[in-house]
């Protein structure tokens, strides 16, 4: 991305006022966090890969790491699908928008963070990140308990979902959270 693709919309009617580029499809669901929340400054919505996963739990995530609190929230929410850039996705959203929540799960479409800052939101998101990948080895533990057939293929699994990147809250960390 460079900076003449970046254009700028008026918050009150997305109107674009300047950039050469047409606005993203998603510029409802940004405005609609914008506009609800003043103490927001930062709007982010991504694909990233674990939380997307988490996705298709189909329910709200449980936060049980008070450490996370702050930044994710003790409840991550979840936003119902409904079709990209569409009308309905962003007031699902806005519907779901609440001044002690930073994150929003949306089934099928990633997630949005949101923030008073760029800095504080991109934390977000990477805490948001190793939170899913936690959240999803733990699943992958209990679901797969006492069922030695498939021991070698889950240790594989978890070890390339752990093994990726360094992150702050590792697995035997939330693990011992769980118990």
């Amino acid at each position: 991305m460079r900076p003449e693709d970046v254009c700028v919309l008026r918050l009150k009617d997305l109107q674009q006022l300047s950039g050469e580029r047409s606005p993203s499809v998603e510029s409802e669901l940004h405005a609609k966090v914008l506009r609800s929340r003043p103490d927001v400054n930062c709007s982010i919505h991504t694909h990233q890969p674990l939380a997307s996963a988490c996705t298709l739990f189909g329910k709200a995530l449980d936060v049980p790491y008070p450490p996370l609190w702050k930044s994710l929230g003790k409840r991550i929410q979840l936003v119902g699908y409904a079709p990209s850039g569409s009308g309905w996705l962003a007031g699902k959203l806005g519907r779901a928008i609440r001044s002690d929540h930073n994150v929003y799960l949306m089934r099928n479409h990633g997630v949005l963070c949101c923030g008073p800052d760029i800095e504080t939101t991109l934390t977000r998101l990477e805490d948001l990140e190793t939170f899913c990948r936690d959240h999803l080895v733990n699943q992958i533990k209990v679901n797969t308990r006492g069922k030695p057939e498939s021991r070698a293929a889950v240790a594989r699994l978890i070890n390339a979902l752990t093994s990726s990147s360094s992150h702050a809250l590792s697995p035997q960390t939330f693990s011992e959270t769980q118990s």
